[in-house]
């Protein structure tokens, strides 16, 4: 078990699970599509197929900057009132971690793919220790009852302290000594949390009520950024997405998540593979016998084109696209050697006109936080940003396309002073950390009751 290197890196390290889990906790499964009927378009024009692409998928400047501008406003307007799109929801979670912390707890972090059941034991001097087990989410599961959910939840806690007797493995990495007041989920679905100021919450007037007693200048904000302009005022949605989202059980809602996150990215692909397809642009020369029946099947079959295929698929920088004509081999049930370097090239330009779409809005998000709370990156050596998740983790140049977005917005010297860093499954040990901080909030509003005279208690029970 070893030490991390510094005391801010340990409490960074704490923090950072604890606002991953907080965002990780609102990402719930969401029902994929409701039939496979879409309403491809019809107005692309032959040769000008890609060109008409890259003008729908690229983001200029000027677009980048009101978008910006827009998510920072929309970022305000929750924190005033509610009923914002973004509605900017108070956690209560007021404390801060200190890595003096001991115990024990136990948290269940389910996202839109796995359950993980975890048992994290907080040691002090910032040494933790984890055990944990995954397990994946049913497909019937995520169309059915709730009772039928929650009984599955509890067969896998069973299943848990069924093998609990595996020994706890440490946490070692360091997250980093600068100043750390943000995470972000970027996976399967996406969210953002941060320590927001007392006077920016601006509608905690009409939720003191609920907490007469909490007293704090700050307090983790879940941003529920996946409904960022839900009236598309400023976001790029083109045919296919719209296409996309018409055809989802959550129609008309979180669209920003259905741009950036790992559970659209592939059907976003595939319905423009599918248009393309449609207009004889790609896969033409494989439109006789048994190879056309096979593509035609697997282009409108909504979501068997995953993100993961996106990433490897953008990963493959050959000649000869080895490995994108063996991915697209598997998509369509068809040989790899017959299909066309031409048509793998545009394959690979389509996943990388969404893939690259994705991180930027991601780091549009992020410039807004920082752009509510500049003070962050005049602390220290500047600010770090928590991150988890596969597409952050996997997709090649995911995180140097968000930095070097991050410039576009802030400037080079603002920008330089994010750090975006990696905290690999830390929503499960983030959500027993808070657990810690909201059991140490409430002993610490029972320690003053149980000091207060007997008039501060009347006034307490009576509010």
């Amino acid at each position: 078990m070893s030490f991390f290197s510094s005391t801010s890196s340990q409490i960074n390290r704490l923090l950072a699970f604890a606002l991953v889990a907080l965002v990780a906790a609102v990402i719930i499964p969401r029902v994929f599509y409701k039939d496979s009927n879409f309403n491809l378009s019809n107005d692309f024009i032959g040769e000008d197929a890609l060109v008409r692409l890259e003008q729908e998928f690229n983001l200029s400047q000027a677009k980048l900057s009101g978008i910006h501008r827009h998510f920072a406003r929309e970022m305000r307007k929750g924190l005033e009132r509610h009923g914002a799109t973004m509605p900017m929801i108070p956690t209560f979670i007021t404390n801060s971690v200190t890595g003096k912390e001991q115990g024990e707890y136990m948290a269940l972090d389910m996202g839109g793919t796995n359950l993980r059941v975890c048992r994290v034991v907080l040691e002090g001097a910032g040494q933790l220790s984890v055990e944990q087990e995954t397990f994946v989410i049913p497909a019937e599961l995520k169309v059915g009852s709730i009772n039928d959910m929650f009984d599955w939840v509890v067969s896998c806690v069973e299943t848990f302290f069924e093998h609990k007797g595996h020994p706890l493995k440490p946490e070692e990495e360091a997250i980093s000594t600068n100043i750390l007041y943000i995470g972000i989920i970027l996976g399967t679905g996406t969210n953002a949390a941060y320590y927001e100021t007392r006077d920016a919450l601006e509608k905690w007037g009409t939720l003191a009520h609920e907490d007469p007693n909490l007293d704090f200048t700050e307090m983790i904000i879940n941003t529920e950024w996946s409904n960022f302009d839900g009236e598309r005022v400023v976001l790029p949605v083109t045919r296919y997405d719209h296409d996309l989202d018409t055809a989802t059980n959550d129609a008309g809602t979180s669209i920003f998540e259905k741009l950036i996150s790992g559970m659209y990215l592939g059907e976003i692909a595939r319905l423009i593979l599918a248009d393309l397809h449609a207009k004889g642009r790609i896969f033409a020369g494989l439109s006789l016998g048994a190879d056309a029946e096979a593509i035609r099947r697997a282009v409108a079959e909504p979501y068997i084109f995953t993100s993961e295929y996106i990433s490897l698929i953008v990963d493959d920088t050959t000649l000869n696209l080895a490995t994108v004509a063996q991915v697209l081999a598997d998509f369509l049930s068809i040989s790899a050697a017959s299909i066309p370097l031409a048509d793998l090239t545009t394959v690979r330009a389509v996943c990388s006109l969404v893939g690259t779409r994705a991180a930027r809005l991601s780091a549009v998000g992020v410039a807004a936080i920082f752009t509510q709370r500049p003070e962050l990156l005049e602390q220290g050596d500047g600010s770090t940003v928590a991150v988890d998740g596969s597409l952050f983790e996997n997709y090649p140049g995911w995180v140097e396309i968000m930095q070097e977005t991050l410039i576009r917005l802030l400037g080079k010297e603002k920008a330089n002073r994010i750090r975006l860093r990696l905290v690999k499954d830390g929503s499960g040990v983030g959500a027993a950390i808070v657990a810690m901080l909201a059991a140490q909030q409430q002993q610490q509003r029972t320690f003053r009751l149980d000091n207060c005279t007997d008039d501060c208690a009347y006034r307490v029970d009576n509010n």
